[in-house]
């Protein structure tokens, strides 16, 4: 007989004819692991029907032994599709390779897929199997268990010698890890009654949807798993995408740490002087400049009109009323031009002209009345 692993009192087929004591297996695995062991076979019938070992001390022949290390291992936890998983490490020792995995519930690998047992005597050709390693001659099986306080798991295998055993674990598993996800979409001048805002999973999945109003709105999803999700803004309207503020997906990660809370908010407008701003100031400088140099003149034909005790202006009725008719055919000219070259007069240019235009002509009134004066 060879290539064999012998047992200690395992019976054996008759190798031999008639009547022997001893036996000489070669390739037989010894308790250190090396072959051309001998072993002494007794023959206690007499005869060549079967055979019983005695002798032998043989490695692998234990039955193997399941132990569970650091049931439901918190500290390793993963999240697939918002589901939490807790590590478990199950230890075979020390029993004999190959190892078939007859059964196996509610464990899963390390990316939330269900373990699956061996086809009946092939060992390896299951998930579960394939997943036992050893390392530094210890050889464990790692997987992972639902950690919500109630899901167990049983593992069932058998060794190459035929012994069988069983573990259940996970449960109570309870690692909670969960927080809430809160929103805020700020969305200045904008009806965003219509639009909606969403809480997906990490596949884009819609796990609960909250409606907006005039320029969006607060709340809160709840409280969630700890995994991977994202938060989109759908149908928003113009007003609101048209300040360039995106609507998501923003992604974010729950780690059971606080509260999450996501944030939209449209550009704020920050006050300064626009174009039609800037020009109205140079004037009013340059009128108030003005104002000065007349107030040291001698004009006959200006008089004065009293904004308060202490201050007045000249203003000069007919002079002014010309300004004003010079400025008009300015502003013609330049909406006219505006129209042929942009198709357009702008709102915005109307309004600067409206308040720029009469300090333009005023200014225009002074200059003319300065000159008079210096004449």
């Amino acid at each position: 007989m060879s290539d064999a692993t012998i047992c200690n009192s395992q019976t054996v087929s008759c190798v031999n004819t008639g009547d022997v004591t001893t036996v000489t297996f070669t390739d037989v695995l010894g308790a250190d692991g090396t072959g051309n062991v001998t072993s002494i076979i007794e023959n206690p019938l007499g005869s060549c029907n079967t055979l019983v070992v005695s002798g032998a001390d043989c490695s692998g022949c234990e039955p193997p032994i399941l132990i569970l290390e650091d049931p439901c291992d918190c500290s390793n936890l993963i999240t697939v599709g918002n589901i939490t998983y807790a590590l478990e490490t199950i230890t075979i020792t020390p029993g004999l390779a190959p190892y078939e995995v007859t059964v196996v519930n509610n464990l899963y690998d390390n990316m939330g897929n269900l373990y699956t047992s061996d086809t009946p005597g092939v060992p390896g050709s299951g998930t579960a199997s394939a997943a036992i390693s050893t390392v530094g001659g210890v050889t464990t099986l790692t997987g992972y268990v639902i950690a919500d306080g109630s899901t167990l798991f049983d593992l069932t295998i058998i060794d190459a010698n035929g012994t069988t055993d069983s573990v259940v674990g996970g449960g109570p598993c309870d690692c909670i890890c969960e927080e809430e996800i809160t929103f805020e979409v700020i969305a200045s001048v904008c009806d965003m009654t219509g639009a909606t805002i969403e809480l997906q999973d990490d596949l884009g999945n819609t796990i609960t949807s909250i409606p907006l109003g005039d320029e969006g709105g607060s709340g809160t999803f709840g409280v969630q798993n700890c995994g991977n999700y994202q938060v989109v803004i759908v149908n928003a309207p113009s007003c609101y995408t048209d300040t360039g503020t995106d609507v998501g997906p923003r992604a974010l990660t729950v780690d059971g740490i606080g509260t999450t809370n996501v944030l939209f908010i449209t550009p704020q407008d920050i006050p300064t002087l626009s174009e039609w701003g800037l020009i109205t100031l140079a004037l009013l400088l340059m009128c108030f400049g003005s104002i000065v140099m007349v107030g040291n003149a001698e004009l006959v034909t200006t008089s004065n009109i009293k904004l308060g005790k202490n201050y007045q202006i000249p203003v000069n009725s007919s002079i002014l009323n010309t300004a004003f008719l010079l400025t008009s055919i300015l502003v013609i000219i330049g909406f006219t031009t505006s129209l042929i070259f942009f198709g357009a007069i702008f709102v915005s240019d109307i309004i600067g002209v409206a308040i720029a235009g009469p300090v333009f002509a005023y200014l225009i009134h002074i200059l003319i009345v300065l000159e008079k004066g210096n004449n």
